[in-house]
């Protein structure tokens, strides 16, 4: 019996040893069907797949593209080029161009693909215009040249060098482009900044075309640019300056000099940027003291502040921590709390910019959170800035008649309060009646925002206008999380008035104290306070004439009939860089304009929030305004 026990289980063995082969036999011909290519099957997941870039949203495309070109080069491409004629929607065209060109992780980096150049001659001749605008885009970056109106030549340069590789062409690109700018002048110099300007990422992903820049005589041309007297063209040269990463002696020499007082702001503002590199460390005495004058020395430049906080955090050296909390503490206005909050210390300390963080906030952060920090910083001490002489000396002389803003309320209610500001009262009016502005503010409005609009008052307005902020009333305590403004189309529970009602009652409580023109009344909102603008702007009864409506959202569903705009003007700002689509601005001119309504959008470089010459812009938004009322037709 034990014998045949034996034998039994050396039998059961054999058949178990030839069950586990069969089984992983099975499971690698299974394996083998999922992962080889298999023209007929992986053709017809491949159709499936695109047929959904058709249909499906921008993400969903992206995505989609972005498999295709992760596979094996050759497989990648032969799917492709099968199933081409089934992405008929253009929006998946684009995302084939820009997957074929970039890669994840975020940030996008180039991809190198070996048949880059075959996607992209497709493109060049791509019927819809915004994909063959995506190609011409890529296909700049790797040739540094414009094609744009030369599709032909952008084909013809495609297929002259599809078998190379495509740092390989990036570097001889590069090289052309050298020799183009040596001889350029005026706009055609222009130009071809713009295109080094928009491939600047080859500098950081691709070792070739940045080891290629420091050889040539690329380095010498830019710095012989940025003293140029045409501000766009030094301000391009700085910029470019930046990305070659240059060893520190060079651009000690070439950018230091640059942050001078005697340099145009833009172009300061392009050094301050092209300093901050993580390697910089170097740089960062200088850019404390860039910043501690930026603050101390007249009304903060915000192109120059915001510059300054955005290098000193990509640095990342904390030692700027103390300095920057001085900052705020000296100047509360909504450039140096947003500019040095969000630029910079968002970045050294992690904590999330809120625009409620002043410096009193800042400085219980600093003591209750400093021993985090190396003995080197924690021991470091907030300092304590002051102005100089002459600056002291300027800002005890008061305007005459001006009235400091104080808050008020419309109607005696305590729920719609603002601040006033313009002329006091023993000021003779306009005989047409003061303009006046209602602000409302990309949050609740308050203290915190009072400095930023006074100074948008100081340097926008002149004695004709009134300007109140409107401070938003909290229903209850989580409103605020989920809309500050409510509106009649949208309103909040619990609410006693809309922001349409709150507006008519303040203006109303104004024109009981002040002559108001009834043309003369005005909105300016950015961010959270934009879809209330666009709703202001459609009431009825008509509340105002004119809207300056910056980086933010367009929803035509939430609002009012559009046709009620005919004839209202409507400056929009937006930021092609913001989280908020720019599409959403494009829209509303179009949506608007259809509605007989007269706007204009005007689009700046930087992202969300107020950027460059801010004051600048706000009033040439405000001059095209009053240019409008009263027009005809």
């Amino acid at each position: 019996m034990k014998n045949i026990d034996v034998r039994s289980r050396k039998e059961r063995g054999k058949r178990g040893v030839c069950l586990l082969l069969l089984l992983c036999t099975g499971l690698l011909v299974t394996w083998r069907q999922v992962g080889a290519v298999d023209p007929g099957a992986g053709n017809q997941s491949w159709e499936q797949r695109l047929e959904k870039m058709n249909r499906g949203s921008y993400k969903e495309a992206f995505s989609l593209a972005l498999s295709l070109a992760d596979l094996p080069p050759e497989e990648g491409y032969k799917i492709l080029v099968a199933n081409w004629h089934r992405l008929s929607n253009s929006l998946g065209r684009r995302c084939v161009y820009k997957a074929w060109y970039s890669a994840v992780p975020y940030p996008l980096h180039a991809r190198l693909h070996p048949r880059l150049l075959d996607v992209l001659s497709l493109g060049v001749t791509d019927p819809d215009d915004k994909a063959r605008e995506w190609a011409m885009s890529f296909l700049a970056r790797v040739s540094f040249q414009d094609f744009t109106g030369r599709p032909d030549q952008g084909r013809d340069f495609c297929a002259a060098n599809r078998h190379r590789a495509v740092a390989e062409v990036m570097v001889d690109g590069l090289q052309d482009w050298t020799q183009r700018s040596l001889s350029a002048e005026g706009s055609d110099l222009l130009a071809e900044l713009k295109i080094l300007a928009d491939g600047w990422a080859a500098f950081r992903d691709v070792e070739e075309v940045r080891i290629a820049a420091g050889e040539s005589d690329l380095p010498q041309l830019l710095r012989k640019l940025s003293g140029s007297p045409e501000t766009r063209i030094a301000r391009s040269a700085v910029r470019c300056l930046g990305h070659l990463r240059l060893p520190a002696d060079a651009q000690r020499e070439i950018l230091i000099p640059l942050l001078d007082p005697g340099v145009p702001t833009t172009v300061r503002g392009a050094a301050l940027e092209a300093l901050g590199q993580e390697q910089n460390r170097w740089a960062v005495d200088e850019l404390m003291n860039q910043l501690k004058k930026s603050v101390t020395q007249g009304k903060p430049d915000p192109t120059l502040l915001w510059a300054n906080s955005r290098a000193l955090g990509t640095i990342g050296d904390p030692r700027c921590i103390p300095l920057m909390i001085a900052a705020i503490e000296f100047d509360s206005t909504y450039a140096t709390v947003y500019g040095v909050g969000y630029f910079g210390l968002r970045h050294l300390t992690q904590v999330s910019y809120d625009e409620s963080h002043d410096g009193a906030w800042w400085r219980l952060w600093w003591h209750e959170n400093r021993k985090a920090f190396p003995d080197s910083v924690s021991s470091l001490s907030i300092p304590v800035l002051s102005r100089s002489s002459q600056e002291q000396e300027k800002s005890t002389v008061s305007p005459v008649n001006y009235e400091t803003a104080r808050e008020r309320t419309a109607g005696g209610d305590e729920k719609k309060r603002f601040f006033l500001l313009g002329p006091d009262a023993t000021v003779a009016p306009p005989e047409e009646g003061y303009k006046l502005v209602i602000v409302i503010p990309g949050g609740d409005g308050g203290a915190d925002f009072l400095p930023f609009v006074e100074r948008i008052y100081d340097q926008v307005f002149d004695e004709n206008y009134l300007v109140a902020e409107l401070i938003a009333p909290r229903w209850d305590e989580t409103q605020f999380d989920k809309i500050v403004w409510p509106t009649r189309d949208r309103p909040w529970p619990g609410m006693r008035f809309s922001t349409e009602d709150f507006v008519a009652s303040v203006i109303d409580q104004i024109g009981e104290d002040y002559p108001v023109s009834s043309e003369g009344v005005f909105t300016l909102s950015w961010s959270s306070g934009g879809p209330a603008a666009y709703a202001i702007s459609l009431a009825s009864p008509s509340l105002v004439s004119g809207s300056f409506i910056a980086m933010s959202v367009f929803r035509p569903a939430d609002l009012p009939s559009l046709d009620r705009g005919k004839g209202h003007a409507y400056f929009l700002y937006h930021s092609p860089a913001d989280f908020i689509p720019i599409r959403m601005a494009r829209d509303a001119v179009a949506e608007l304009s259809r509605s007989e309504a007269r706007v204009k959008l005007m689009e700046y470089e930087g992202g969300h929030g107020w950027r460059g010459d801010v004051f600048k812009d706000i009033g040439r938004g405000f001059d095209w305004i009053e240019g409008q009322v009263g027009k005809d037709g």
